[in-house]
């Protein structure tokens, strides 16, 4: 502060609070002046502390103060229109007063902040500045305001000062990386400026018994208190200082006579008369324009000489007098002025300024941006002989200010230009904080965490935050910064919750970003985080004393990771995933996106992708070629929902069900979790095409694999999965089963109202021929299902091409299926080369390899039986299926099968006698149940009676209701369980379509087989052929037979039958609408069993080669096929009109 004071002496680091005055002692300007140095570093490091520094904290009650709304720039110069108000800046409190909004001219920072300084004729589209609010104090002295400040009562004398802020507008050009958080190089760097160096001249003391100092030091007779300040360059643009052993406080107010050029001092006359100098350099001071009112600018600069008591003679005048010559202006005397360059450092004697006090200044740079107009030093000089501590004198110190307070009110991104103007947002971003009353301030947070660079919280890191937390918990709110850290929650009830991605969370080590072990009630929320390449995001698992975590939330995140999982659940329950964005590098590793082995978990609303890598060619689209991408639902899993997310990209299933135990050849675990198993030697997978076969040991001393047990009440639901390496839904992987049954096993299994499209997108290892029959691809492929309810999904386009065996929904062994609603269409396309090239393996739109019923204990007589509990073994209604190779439906069953009311089309087919097609171009249905009307399910039982099984689980040997393990599916045979065979194909529209050039060949469409009663009625079986040929649209075989009102249709000419039907006891085939002949086969049970009589029924039936003349007779003659099964004729003939009492012989 500029001021004739006596010295001043403040330091912070003293930690002084206040002054006391002593009775009878003198009152002197310092401990006036230091009474309110403390109070005001008190009050300013209380509201810093308070409100935050390097911010424009706006009050809550006047939230538009100094809010920008308009900027214009002319190419010379930027005007900002900006609102009137106050503010609080490192704790100082500005008002800028107006009715209205101000229009403020804003300046560019110069060096050392920009070297050059940009200008306003730079101004482009693209260009960035920040708005900086730049604020100081200084004194104002009394004769500046004399009206307000003088008291006339005194006479004159100018008792006190006053300390102003003072404020200007500033421009910052911005850099790319740049925003309102991180103008750190706009920071007041003192230090950074350029240092002096004061010392006297050395003493010369005559020695004897009393030493005299003859000379030297300080050689003014009156004490001082010298201030040393930078002044404005010359005018060749020289760094100059100015300087003052009043501390810059002889200062008065005058008129001015621009003829004689001189100052007529009309206030504080006497003080400049006494101050035996009559040579000043003197500064005319007057308070900034209109459009920038917030300082006193220096408007005029000269040399003076005191002409009599009350004149000033003025030469080398530069600058202007404020307002007419007549008016009064403020002015202050400074003893002179001189430049830098005169004052070196690196002299052995430094240069002199006068009076025994020499100077040395750093070199001034070449923009002089280290000597800031303003900057200043001071220290006291005490008169000659008087004792003093040159100590306190500089000594290659940095100027003691002026003190900058800088901040920015907003960021204009200018759209144009060099002429411009910017209205409002977006092109004005508003950098202003508005804050509440400490007495309107409400939080839950315990603590709150900040960056130290874009916030400021209690601590620096989320760790130091979780660690400080009580014993029960806490809330730790993470405000927008970037934490390089991983966070070990190692409490109950933690709830860590950020501002979204601007807390950004990411991993300086391989650790998980955040991990969670032991510990319950984990809330983390609304935080960005990023996983090291070979770490995870969070991890969430059960202790070493097993002890699982519980009630784990986790929403509103974005994660990214790498070869691991961003989100890895080891045991827990109470699991919940919402709303979130997981993304995964395009990166190889065993790991899905989300791992999850929990109880009552929920999976809701997120986003699950993997960020495609451009390889090659830019041009080309990118690719996932490594990351695996989708969740994984491990083995053990119990009450886990999957609803409403997007999947997208990945080598891997969409969500994978169930996992891997490693068994050692000792019989020892090796690892519970070791992700995904199939083709994990491959350094580059997917090098190797895709495969879902669990490897087989090539070595006795090699691990085994098994199941690491079953799913429990698993729900995906609205789920949209595309763009997968393989399906969209499936197992982990298929076991091969030549010698016990081993599964990837589902007890209670909804999947329900998904949408699985472009999945199966890899290349796929061609099935092995001893696989063929345990696995299968699907977009959805299933091992074992219990309580399966499939409903509502679309399946559509999954899959390469048809050279690939493809399905839509694979199920390998099931028990109560429930397949509805489903649109299953076009997986495994057509491609051009034909079916001829096509992979060996089970392809369709629905492949069900064995379906059997709901199963109970029956006990009879101590012996418990597997019994079929009411649950079908398969129920599929309503169902849109469109093949494009391979079958519509194949279901192979032991239990009652219901087909009612589909669409099912196959559009090609395998000429291969192995293949299912071949025998059954559109739909298969096998049924192993027997009738239990004489009895048959007891005596053909085949199965093991005992203790009732543990649902979802496969026990070896025979100490359960489980067949015992043989080759293939175990329970797959005639009588494994007691259960029906009943076959009920209603109401279906079957399309065989083979309308192309290759000619094909089948033996049916349609074949149904079962040991108990078969219904096939109301149907609509079409086949469209072009050089096509089929023994027979439908081809139908039941211990009971009724094949009735089905409309038959085949081009003409390219099958024999429309229909052929055998039912060992009853054949009723009637009301048929047939293009071809129907055939009805005559049972050999009577003559491999005398007492029962077969019985068919053909009534009604009509058949278009009827109807065409040149046919007529033609069915007759094929009719001679009826007897084919006959080893010896006998029996009643086809018409006879039959009961159940005169067809087994009683009632005769």
């Amino acid at each position: 502060m500029k001021g004739d004071f006596s010295q001043n002496r403040f330091r912070a680091a003293d930690n002084y609070t206040g002054t006391l005055y002593q009775q009878g002692r003198a009152f002197s300007d310092q401990d006036g002046n230091s009474a309110d140095a403390i109070g005001r570093n008190l009050r300013q490091t209380l509201g810093r502390d308070t409100i935050g520094p390097g911010v424009v904290a706006v009050p809550q009650e006047a939230p538009d103060s100094l809010r920008i709304l308009q900027a214009d720039s002319d190419g010379n110069q930027v005007t900002l229109q900006l609102e009137p108000g106050r503010v609080w800046l490192d704790g100082l409190h500005l008002l800028v007063p107006g009715p209205g909004p101000l229009d403020r001219m804003a300046t560019y920072f110069g060096p050392p902040i920009d070297s050059p300084a940009p200008t306003a004729g730079e101004i482009a589209a693209g260009v960035r500045d920040a708005v900086v609010l730049e604020c100081w104090e200084e004194a104002m002295s009394a004769f500046q305001d004399p009206e307000a400040l003088l008291e006339p009562a005194l006479g004159g004398p100018d008792t006190t000062e006053r300390v102003a802020l003072r404020h200007r507008l500033r421009l910052l050009r911005l850099q790319d990386d740049e925003d309102c958080a991180n103008l750190d190089r706009m920071d007041n760097d003192l230090d950074a400026q350029g240092h002096l160096t004061v010392t006297p001249a050395p003493t010369a003391v005559i020695a004897g018994d009393c030493p005299v100092q003859a000379g030297g030091g300080f050689t003014g007779f009156e004490h001082f208190f010298y201030r040393i300040e930078i002044a404005t360059p010359d005018g060749i643009g020289n760094a100059r200082f100015k300087y003052s052993r009043f501390n810059g406080g002889l200062v008065g107010r005058g008129t001015f006579d621009n003829v004689t050029n001189e100052i007529a001092i009309r206030a504080n006359a006497l003080m400049i008369s006494l101050s035996q100098l009559s040579d000043f350099w003197v500064e005319v001071l007057a308070p900034g324009p209109a459009e920038d009112p917030g300082q006193w600018h220096s408007v005029l600069t000269a040399d003076a000489t005191l002409a009599g008591s009350d004149r000033l003679s003025l030469s080398n005048i530069s600058g202007a007098w404020p307002g007419l010559p007549a008016d009064e202006a403020f002015f202050r005397l400074w003893d002179g002025v001189r430049l830098i360059q005169d004052f070196p450092t690196g002299l052995a004697t430094p240069n002199e300024l006068e009076l025994g006090i020499r100077l040395a200044f750093d070199a001034a740079n070449v923009d002089g941006g280290n000597y800031r107009p303003g900057d200043f030093w001071t220290f006291p000089a005490r008169a000659a002989g008087v004792d003093f501590d040159p100590a306190t004198w500089p000594n290659d110190a940095a100027p003691e200010g002026i003190v900058y307070h800088r901040a920015p009110l907003g960021v204009l991104n200018w759209n144009a230009g060099p002429v411009v103007t910017l209205n409002g947002p977006p092109e004005i971003h508003d950098c202003r904080a508005v804050f509440p009353p400490l007495t309107r301030i409400q939080s839950c947070c315990t603590y709150s965490v900040g960056d130290g660079h874009s916030s400021h919280g209690d601590f620096d890191t989320i760790q130091a935050a979780v660690d400080a937390l009580p014993p029960d918990g806490g809330e730790v709110c993470v405000l927008p910064g970037t934490y390089a850290e991983t966070v070990v929650i190692d409490k109950d009830n933690v709830h860590i919750h950020g501002c979204g991605p601007r807390s950004r969370v990411i991993a300086n080590s391989v650790a998980p970003v955040f991990d969670v072990t032991g510990h319950s009630g984990a809330h983390i929320e609304r935080l960005f985080i990023s996983a090291d390449d070979d770490g995870m995001g969070i991890l969430v698992q059960e202790d070493a004393q097993g002890v699982a975590p519980r009630d784990i939330l986790l929403a509103d995140l974005t994660i990214e990771a790498g070869r691991d999982s961003a989100v890895k659940v080891l045991g827990a329950r109470g699991v919940k995933l919402l709303r979130s964005a997981v993304t995964m590098r395009d990166l190889h590793g065993p790991w899905h996106a989300v791992y999850l082995r929990c109880e009552d978990g929920l999976v809701e609303h997120n986003t699950i992708t993997v960020a495609p890598t451009r390889r090659g060619d830019d041009v080309a689209p990118p690719i996932v070629a490594a990351g695996r991408g989708g969740m994984h639902l491990a083995g053990t899993c119990m009450h886990v929902e999957v609803i409403d997310n997007l999947v997208v990209g990945g080598i891997g299933h969409g969500i994978t069900l169930g996992s891997i135990v490693e068994i050692g050849a000792d019989g020892g675990g090796v690892s519970r979790d070791p992700g995904w198993i199939v083709n994990r030697d491959d350094p580059c997978d997917p090098c190797r095409p895709g495969d879902t076969n669990i490897p087989p040991r090539d070595d006795p001393d090699d691990p085994r694999f098994q199941s690491a047990g079953a799913l429990y009440d698993i729900r995906i639901e609205r789920n949209r999965i595309s763009r997968m390496g393989l399906s969209g839904i499936g197992v982990i992987g298929f076991f091969d089963l030549a010698e016990e049954d081993e599964f990837i096993s589902v007890v209670g299994l909804d999947i329900l109202g998904n949408r699985i499209e472009h999945c199966l997108a890899r290349e796929l290892v061609e099935i092995a021929q001893g696989m063929r029959p345990y696995s299968g691809y699907g977009a959805v492929a299933l091992a074992d299902v219990e309580d399966l309810r499939f409903f509502d999904n679309v399946l559509e386009n999954n899959g390469p091409t048809d050279r690939f065996a493809i399905t839509g929904l694979f199920v390998l062994h099931g028990a109560a299926l429930e397949i509805h609603r489903n649109r299953i269409l076009n997986n495994g396309a057509k491609a051009p080369q034909g079916a001829e090239a096509a992979d060996e393996g089970q392809r369709g739109g629905i492949v069900i390899r064995f379906a059997v019923p709901g199963i109970e204990p029956l006990n009879i007589e101590g012996d418990i039986f597997p019994r079929q509990d009411g649950r079908p073994a398969a129920r599929i209604h309503d169902n849109v299926v469109s093949q494009p190779l391979g079958q519509a439906l194949s279901i192979q069953a032991l239990g009652p099968v219901s087909v009612t009311g589909n669409a099912l089309s196959t559009r090609g087919l395998l000429p291969r006698p192995l293949d299912p097609s071949f025998w059954a171009s559109a739909v298969w249905i096998l049924n192993l149940g027997w009738s239990n009307e004489f009895y048959l399910q007891f005596l053909l039982f085949t199965g093991v009676t005992a203790a009732p099984i543990e649902p979802g689980s496969l026990p070896e040997g025979g100490d359960d209701l489980l067949p015992r393990p043989r080759p293939g599916l175990d329970d797959f045979g005639f009588g494994s369980y007691l259960a029906s065979g009943n076959v009920l194909f209603n109401d279906n529209q079957v399309v065989t379509d083979l309308t192309e050039t290759a000619a094909s060949f089948a033996v049916s469409s349609v074949l149904i087989v079962s040991m108990d009663d078969v219904t096939v009625q109301d149907n609509q079986l079409d086949c469209d052929f072009y050089l096509d040929f089929m023994f027979t649209n439908l081809l139908a075989v039941g211990m009971t037979l009724r094949i009735n009102n089905n409309r038959l249709k085949e081009s003409l000419f390219v099958t024999l039958y429309s229909s052929v039907g055998l039912g060992w006891i009853f054949n009723n085939t009637s009301d048929n609408q047939a293009t071809h002949c129907i055939l009805s086969l005559n049972s050999p049970l009577g003559v491999w069993i005398p007492f029962i009589s077969p019985s068919i029924v053909e009534r009604d039936n009509r058949e278009l080669f009827h109807n065409i003349n040149f046919l007529d007779g033609w069915c007759e003659r094929l009719d001679a096929l009826d007897d084919i099964l006959m080893p010896d004729r006998s029996g009643n003939t086809p018409g006879v009109n039959s009961t159940f009492s005169n067809t087994f012989g009683f009632g005769k």
